[in-house]
């Protein structure tokens, strides 16, 4: 068996790997994917990145080999894909690569998962803001909060939204 090394890693995605955009529900991401007829080839290198899965292609016919695939489409392991071969650019997928990144680079998913403390910085940002009257918008776009999460969050304490009317006090309501 070969070692495994940044090398090796480059020209084995040079010849059996590619850097896909994927459409779906009208929104692009990028998905990186490495084929082999070699179970063992491919654990190496879900090993080297140490992201990704492993998933097994059966044959139609009986005369063909299973093919074993290595996919990484998560937002924080493809980050892992993209500063491998932003240090070892690839020579022959170079253009294909390119567009990945930027792909990337405009991706936004729904929800990244985070550490439970950022998590709740989040979320008590994200309250901050709501009793400031932040239009609901505005706050899940800057703390990238589950909307559902935060609305049951409100309602198990209770928080309610506080307006400036045009004329005198304060009034709450939702």
């Amino acid at each position: 068996m070969p070692i495994i090394t940044p090398d090796y890693i480059l020209g084995f995605v040079e010849g059996q790997g590619n850097f896909s955009i994927i459409s779906s529900h009208n929104r692009f991401y990028p998905k990186f994917v490495v084929t082999s007829k070699s179970q063992s080839m491919i654990k190496q290198i879900q090993s080297f990145f140490g992201v990704g899965k492993v998933s097994i292609i059966q044959p139609k016919k009986a005369s063909h080999n299973v093919i074993f695939v290595y996919s990484v489409t998560k937002y924080e392991e493809v980050k892992v894909i993209i500063d491998f071969f932003t240090k070892h650019s690839p020579i022959v997928k170079a253009k294909e690569f390119q567009k990945f990144k930027e792909c990337f680079d405009r991706w936004r998913p729904k929800f990244i998962k985070r550490k439970r403390e950022e998590g709740m910085k989040s979320l008590n940002d994200a309250i901050k803001m709501y009793k400031e009257g932040v239009p609901i918008k505005e706050i899940i776009k800057s703390t990238r909060v589950d909307l559902k999460k935060f609305y049951s969050v409100l309602n198990i304490y209770g928080v309610r939204r506080y307006k400036k009317p045009s004329k005198g006090g304060y009034r709450h309501g939702l």
